[in-house]
């Protein structure tokens, strides 16, 4: 089989364990949020920063009790655009509660006025997760292109959100697959051990 098709395989296993993991436990949103806040120094979030973070999916983690909570403290949150394909995300401020307009894949996004931003943390979504910061995304290489772009310019922390159960002991990875920082989850943070 090909990295591909093993990646395939490993996308439809991931996406039922995430749904269980998402239907056992409503409350891991504030869970998620209570874990980034303590360990906020490690995260690099202890002084106001630009913050990327997305919005839940289907069965994903819900992010917006964090991204509440960091507006809070005085960081500014935007989400992710897709451009174009095979192409790297941009960032738009957006607070929770603001207007969002339809984006590519399903998603939501800032209105197109809205300001970019360039974010020093990046909360990453994924379908799995090892201890070596490996994600399992969802194929379309978005994020693997942008934290290699953001890199180039300036030291960002990549950060993947998502439950617990999402660990596997190894993703599989190809040659462009980059390594995350750090994982959180409802439970704890995860220094990557590939970092």
């Amino acid at each position: 089989m090909s990295i591909d098709e093993i990646k395939k395989s490993a996308r439809i296993e991931a996406a039922e364990i995430r749904n269980r993991a998402a239907s056992e436990n409503p409350n891991a949103g504030d869970q998620l949020r209570d874990q980034i806040l303590n360990n906020a120094i490690q995260l690099g979030l202890s002084l106001p920063y630009h913050v990327s973070a997305f919005l839940p999916i289907g069965s994903e983690i819900d992010t917006l009790p964090t991204m509440r909570a960091l507006t809070d403290l005085g960081h500014v949150t935007g989400l992710p655009v897709v451009m174009a394909k095979a192409q790297p995300l941009i960032f738009r401020k957006w607070f929770v509660g603001e207007e969002l307009v339809p984006g590519a894949f399903g998603t939501s996004e800032p209105l197109p006025s809205e300001p970019e931003i360039i974010p020093e943390v990046l909360l990453v979504p994924l379908l799995a997760f090892d201890a070596d910061g490996y994600r399992l995304g969802y194929g379309g290489g978005f994020y693997d292109r942008t934290i290699e772009k953001l890199e180039l310019d300036a030291p960002i922390t990549t950060v993947g959100v998502a439950f617990s159960a999402q660990q596997v002991d190894t993703v599989p990875r190809g040659p462009h697959d980059r390594a995350l920082q750090w994982i959180a989850t409802e439970k704890q943070v995860i220094r990557a051990k590939a970092r």
